[in-house]
């Protein structure tokens, strides 16, 4: 296999990210220093970001029958990429403050599984899929079980290794029954056998299908694969909360937009039916136990399934008009990834300063506000933009999704967008009441960090603060942004 000089630019930030890591290894092994390896993982995923403009240009490349390189998919590394960089740097003074004896290891983890995030959102056969998945995947055990002294996090690293290891078999398996059924593991070839309606006419294809999609839906936490999510997450380090919530939505949103773009020829209302009722359950079923919940891991837990489900939601708004609407979908993506950006910053810093995260209770955060008003406010900010308050960020992408709703009566989705925005604001108000109320954990020992850092980590919450305000109240220029 020959790849020219254009395709190793379109992999630029691929290969920026393989030669980082393997240094990174050779550099731990001889040494260690966190500060060195903290600061080359931050350079290595901004020149990835840099590199960007350089070969946005040059694109669509097609890397052997691997991988598809295009503007769209370059988008979602956009988005994989500054997921991982806020995490580095807020983790950081978690790492520090702790008496880890191996802290480098984090951000070597940290970078395989984008790593892995890359490569699934390029992936252009389901070999290369699976491979990404798993590299994704396999990282995230060593980082949510990162805190080896806490009964917790290995609690939440065996229940995610053993159900993701179940996952990875259903996926083998569709490999199999796919393979058989259509005689190729091309992305391409999986698109045109749907079109010609062979789960109609052919069980095995329809076997490898059921096996696939149930895979992904454990991926993404979605209802009846969500029961997991909670319980791992309530053992997981705050500090790669940003991460698990949002890393493996948009690395898989990419690879759901080839498959939907095609499924309007598949008209099969047992099918929407379908979708629609698991997304209802699992908008309905999350803000339900949000309500009676008061652990604020689980709360986060909770919060990520109902947010698979609005994700969701928007490619099926998007299959109902026949053609896939990247700029809806982006554009709810955008809103969708800033406020949880902001909320996940807020509540990784105060863990960082109060360790309250270790106490896991929602009572721990009373009276915040007389403690550090400033992340109280922004924290106030961005619970409403998730909320989908007007003049916040995140009205735009519920005002799209209620729209689409309603011009395509898609009645169950509906329903669950109801219950999910009302119990949302009730839940959200819950835990904003609880912020302003009387202070309650003022004994609690503030952990000895450096100033001039920390403050560096308010300045990127205030930034993405104007974000959800500025683009609230003049969302024109997120669509022009979108528009170019």
């Amino acid at each position: 296999m020959i790849i020219n000089a254009l395709e190793v630019t379109a992999m630029l930030p691929f290969f920026i990210l393989i030669f980082s890591i393997l240094f990174l290894t050779l550099f731990i092994s001889l040494n260690r220093n966190i500060l060195f390896v903290f600061i080359t993982s931050i350079f290595s995923l901004f020149i990835s970001l840099l590199s960007i403009p350089f070969i946005y240009f040059k694109l669509p490349q097609n890397i052997s029958v691997l991988f598809h390189i295009d503007i769209i998919s370059i988008n979602y590394i956009c988005m994989i990429l500054l997921i991982s960089l806020i995490t580095c740097i807020f983790s950081y003074s978690w790492l520090q403050s702790s008496s880890y004896v191996n802290k480098e290891e984090f951000y070597l983890l940290l970078l395989l599984s984008t790593l892995g995030s890359i490569v699934v959102a390029i992936s252009n056969h389901i070999f290369s899929f699976f491979l990404g998945i798993e590299l994704l995947s396999l990282p995230l055990l060593g980082l949510i079980g990162y805190d080896l002294r806490c009964k917790k996090s290995l609690n939440s690293t065996f229940k995610f290794a053993i159900l993701s290891s179940l996952s990875s078999i259903f996926f083998l398996l569709s490999i199999v029954f796919l393979y058989l059924s259509i005689g190729s593991l091309k992305i391409n070839n999986l698109i045109n056998a749907l079109e010609l309606h062979y789960l109609k006419n052919n069980l095995i294809f329809l076997c490898g299908n059921v096996f696939f999609l149930s895979s992904i839906l454990f991926k993404l936490s979605i209802f009846p694969f969500h029961l997991w999510t909670a319980s791992v997450y309530n053992g997981s380090p705050m500090s790669i909360f940003l991460y698990l919530s949002n890393i493996s939505k948009i690395a898989l949103m990419y690879f759901l937009i080839q498959i939907f773009s095609h499924l309007y020829f598949f008209n099969n209302k047992k099918f929407y039916f379908f979708l629609q009722t698991i997304i209802f359950f699992s908008i309905f079923l999350g803000s339900i136990r949000i309500i009676f919940e008061k652990n604020i891991k689980k709360i986060l837990g909770y919060l990520s399934i109902i947010q698979s489900g609005y994700l969701l939601s928007i490619l099926i708004i998007n299959l109902c008009f026949n053609v896939i609407n990247l700029q809806i979908i982006n554009i709810y993506l955008i809103t969708y990834l800033i406020s949880n950006i902001g909320i996940f910053s807020v509540l990784t810093l105060i863990d960082i300063k109060w360790n309250i995260s270790k106490i896991n209770k929602l009572s721990k955060y009373k009276g915040l506000f007389w403690k550090d008003p400033f992340l109280t406010i922004m924290m106030t900010i961005f619970l409403l933009s998730v909320a989908g308050f007007p003049l916040t960020i995140g009205f735009i992408g519920k005002l799209y999704l209620l729209t689409g709703i309603i011009n395509h009566n898609l009645w169950i989705l509906g329903l669950g967008f109801v219950f999910g925005s009302v119990l949302g604001i009730l839940n959200c108000f819950r835990i904003i009441t609880l912020l302003y109320s009387s202070l309650e954990y003022a004994s609690y020992k503030i952990n000895m960090i450096n100033t001039n850092l920390i403050y560096f980590l308010h300045s990127i919450i205030f930034l993405f603060f104007v974000l959800v305000i500025f683009l609230g109240i003049f969302p024109k220029y997120l669509f022009i942004f979108f528009k170019f």
